[in-house]
């Protein structure tokens, strides 16, 4: 049997389970990585995995972050990595196996994804969405990066394309509500730049089939609500405006036009990546218009209009380079679709599946800017979810805090106001022998302090909790009543007497 017969032979679920495993292989069995973002999904993984061995199945409070004072992390953050992450810690992994076995988990279900997507809409699937996990950004998401969630989101973006082509309400609402749920700047990102894209094209064929699109989104949104909702609403309470705030930091300035960026090594990679990505874009422009999608994605997100990333809304990305997650998506459609032999398609991307395997080898080197016994003694967090008011210069994670866990007594009296060895969040209310007292932020260390003495410090549901739960099952409610209501006219049409007209 001739060898491309044998490979045909195999099912695609395993051999992309097999590349997913080889991709990942220089993480796996390279050194523990704590610099850019790792350091964090490690603590947060093991604070989340713990919190659901004790029966909370949504931790979205972190009680040993920055030195125990704790942070509201997972009332802003997207927790379906983490829950992947989960049962690998279950079972007994550390955090880092556990988030690689996350990231595996990812880069796999983001073929199976894309592939289900292209499956008879292109003449080739499997090349689509074996190129669609191997492409240099996505690789450098997690292994260099640590971008977890964005790395995860790849996996969806196929399902809501999916959604959208076969018109699925269910589908469309599903697959936009994991989103959102993963990775909330690429979820804007998608809902701005793809998602409409994909809306008109099949609107264009069947005007109908816009109101569907729009039902799916729409009840994505309403399932995505009790974690979409306090993740809008509540950032009062935590300093999530130090992100925008530092002048490095914001998103105009990440850009290949900046003359005072401080990631000049950083922005020459992500050029090199959008060169190779345009390549195969340009090749196939007069034969797919797909490609003027992906060189879109590529001139945005090198920042190569900058006043677009300082309209509020999309300076909340941080990063206009996350625009290449779907220049990702496009790249792997046009490639898919291209009428030419695979032998012509492959040369396309060997300069971008050479700048994979260069992220891939330097994913062997250690690079960990923090111990990881200071992690799991300490567990620094970032400082956008410290308390409002919190005064402190940007780093990677705050200091001060950790300095103000280790020499504040538990509790401290001072005129009849007590402070607690924990950072105020309105889920906390304190309780006395009278009932409830009143409760806030210590002025200058963002400490819940309350009027009175040993009292006990309770957890509460936030009503807007409540109100997104409430909706969420209200989007359930109509995704399973939808298809039986029109299931039953179809039987009933089909059991109409016929009528007949006399003349």
């Amino acid at each position: 049997m001739p060898l491309t017969q044998r490979f045909a032979a195999v099912p695609r679920w395993l051999w992309l389970a097999l590349l997913a495993v080889a991709l990942m292989s220089p993480a796996i069995f390279g050194p523990l990585r704590l610099n850019d973002s790792h350091w964090i999904n490690y603590s947060w993984s093991e604070q989340f995995t713990a919190a659901i061995a004790h029966g909370d199945l949504w931790p979205r409070w972190l009680p040993q972050s920055h030195g125990g004072l704790g942070a509201p992390d997972f009332y802003f953050y997207g927790p379906v990595a983490f829950w992947l992450a989960a049962p690998f810690g279950l079972v007994g992994l550390a955090p880092w196996p556990a988030l690689l076995g996350a990231a595996t988990l990812g880069l796999w279900f983001s073929g199976l994804a894309m592939g289900r997507f292209l499956n008879g809409r292109t003449r080739h699937p499997a090349l689509g969405a074996a190129l669609y996990m191997a492409l240099p950004y996505h690789l450098l998401d997690f292994g260099m990066r640590g971008a977890l969630a964005e790395f995860v989101a790849y996996a969806t973006l196929p399902l809501v394309a999916l959604g959208i082509a076969r018109r699925r309400i269910w589908l469309i609402a599903a697959g936009y509500a994991l989103l959102i749920l993963t990775h909330l700047p690429t979820a804007l990102l998608a809902s701005l730049f793809l998602i409409p894209v994909l809306a008109l094209t099949e609107a264009w064929k069947d005007r109908p089939a816009l109101l569907r699109i729009g039902a799916g989104l729409v009840l994505g949104l309403m399932l995505a609500a009790p974690y979409l909702l306090p993740a809008i609403l509540l950032q009062r309470y935590v300093a999530i405006a130090t992100m925008t705030a530092v002048p490095a930091l914001q998103a105009a300035r990440w850009t290949i036009l900046s003359p005072d960026t401080h990631m000049r090594d950083g922005l020459f990679l992500v050029g090199l990546i959008a060169a190779a990505l345009a390549l195969p874009a340009l090749a196939l422009l007069r034969r797919d218009r797909w490609g003027w999608f992906v060189l879109a994605m590529l001139a945005l997100g090198l920042g190569l209009i900058p006043a677009l990333w300082a309209i509020p809304l999309l300076a909340a990305v941080q990063f206009p380079w996350r625009l290449f997650v779907l220049a990702d998506f496009g790249v792997a459609w046009i490639v898919a679709r291209a009428s030419w032999p695979m032998q012509r398609l492959l040369l396309l991307v060997v300069p971008a599946l050479a700048l994979t395997s260069i992220i891939l080898w330097l994913q062997t080197s250690n690079q960990s800017v923090q111990p990881v016994g200071r992690v799991l003694a300490h567990h620094p967090d970032v400082i956008e979810y410290l308390p409002a008011g919190v005064s402190e210069p940007y780093a990677a994670f705050s200091r001060r805090a950790l300095d103000l866990a280790a020499h504040t007594p538990p509790t401290r009296s001072t005129n009849g106001w007590t402070t607690v060895r924990l950072h105020y969040f309105p889920i906390w209310q304190v309780r006395c022998a009278n009932g409830l007292v009143p409760s806030g932020a210590e002025p200058g260390t963002g400490l819940l302090r309350y009027r009175g003495e040993g009292c006990a410090v309770e957890r509460r549901r936030l009503p807007i909790e409540n109100f997104g739960l409430a909706l969420s099952l209200v989007a359930m409610a109509l995704l399973a009543v939808g298809p039986a209501v029109a299931a039953r006219r179809r039987r009933q049409a089909l059991t109409a007497p016929a009528t007949t007209t006399l003349h």
